[in-house]
């Protein structure tokens, strides 16, 4: 296949989405990113964790496609697994969370005695005195063993390394500003870039460039606050990852100390989403109801990373329903890392096949 395709966006999305149609065939394929780097923005600031249990079961199955592409990844992107399983414990009540239901019911998951807890995590707490139970509800400890931490540089790097392979042009500095499909781009600049095929993988940037085509198609980017604390203690890069269901949070250790969030999400404007120090308080208070931390939590860092929704919070991956040779890979929703592969794979089949056998693209496509 000879058509031009320019890419918006290098994010771990626009990555993928060259790397996927470079090694389907296709030739001239061109990346844009606006930055000096690629992955700069939500792709290098989000917690890295795999966790494929998820409240849509649509979004739980790209998930799950994802994690074995990730910890088997193609021939391409190298031979080693992007994972660390450390594992992902899970905090909650599977008679009253539909999500926790499907993971319980996986052969691999773990349910967790007060005991074997302490013994995996000796920071968490077996109990958390602050977190209101109702009599109907008592919240449970479940490992999912295969899950854990993904190793974000690493994946990078191969795609990086792929795309050099496969001969795509990557640009930096270039901030696509105006698209016309079937005749090419414009940047910041005037610059103009023909390409035949649009695909616009911008993430929180996704709704202007989408307009500026005439697309009628809808993205909502939202905020999700992340810190750095000390924890008082040695820590294991071997502990697992804690997730929380009620009143919702999670902690990984990495290098600098204990990432904790407390999965807030608010939408923002793309170009202003600052650090609400309020959500940082939520954070501090609900590490203390779960873990076993300094009641001064030291903060080292804080920040705020773009999580952006397609309609009905789903990926969006495909045509545009109304607008020929514009294509889409975005609104991932913060599961760029763990999906990104295998949605990439999907674009790729629509646009060097005209069509998607895959079973989750109806779920996915931009006409639904």
């Amino acid at each position: 296949m000879s058509t031009r395709t320019l890419i918006v966006g290098g994010g771990i999305a626009g990555l993928a989405a060259a790397w996927a149609l470079a090694r389907a065939g296709a030739r001239g394929v061109e990346l844009h990113e606006q930055d000096t780097q690629l992955a700069m923005h939500a792709s290098s600031r989000n917690a890295a964790i795999l966790r494929t249990p998820m409240p849509d079961p649509v979004l739980e199955a790209a998930a799950l496609e994802g994690a074995q592409l990730l910890r088997t990844p193609p021939r391409d992107l190298g031979a080693d697994s992007f994972v660390d399983t450390n594992g992902v414990v899970l905090l909650g009540d599977p008679l009253h969370t539909p999500w926790l239901q499907r993971v319980v019911a996986r052969p691999q998951t773990q349910a967790l005695r007060a005991d074997r807890l302490q013994a995996l995590h000796p920071l968490v707490r077996s109990v958390a005195p602050t977190i209101q139970q109702s009599a109907t509800s008592v919240e449970q400890a479940w490992l999912v063993p295969d899950e854990g931490s993904i190793r974000l540089g690493a994946l990078l790097t191969a795609l990086r390394s792929a795309l050099e392979h496969y001969g795509v042009r990557v640009h930096t500095r270039s901030t696509i500003t105006h698209l016309e499909p079937g005749r090419g781009a414009y940047d910041a600049q005037r610059r103009f870039y023909p390409a035949d095929r649009l695909v616009v993988a911008t993430g929180a940037w996704a709704q202007p460039l989408a307009a500026s085509a005439g697309s009628t198609l809808r993205f909502q980017p939202t905020r999700r606050h992340l810190l750095i604390a000390e924890a008082g203690r040695a820590l294991d890069a071997r502990w697992p990852v804690v997730w929380a269901e009620q009143a919702p949070f999670y902690a990984r250790v990495v290098t600098r100390g204990l990432l904790l969030s407390s999965c807030d999400e608010v939408a923002v404007d793309a170009q202003h989403a600052p650090v609400d120090p309020r959500v940082l308080s939520t954070i501090v208070e609900r590490a203390h109801a779960r873990l076993h931390v300094p009641a001064h939590l030291a903060v080292r860092h804080a920040w705020s990373c773009l999580r952006t929704h397609g309609p009905n919070e789903r990926f969006v991956v495909g045509p545009d329903p109304l607008v020929p040779d514009l294509w889409f890979l975005a609104g991932l929703g913060g599961h760029g890392i763990t999906c990104a592969l295998p949605t990439a794979l999907m674009l790729a089949e629509w646009m060097t096949r005209g069509t998607s056998t895959h079973p989750l693209a109806a779920a996915f496509g931009p006409q639904r």
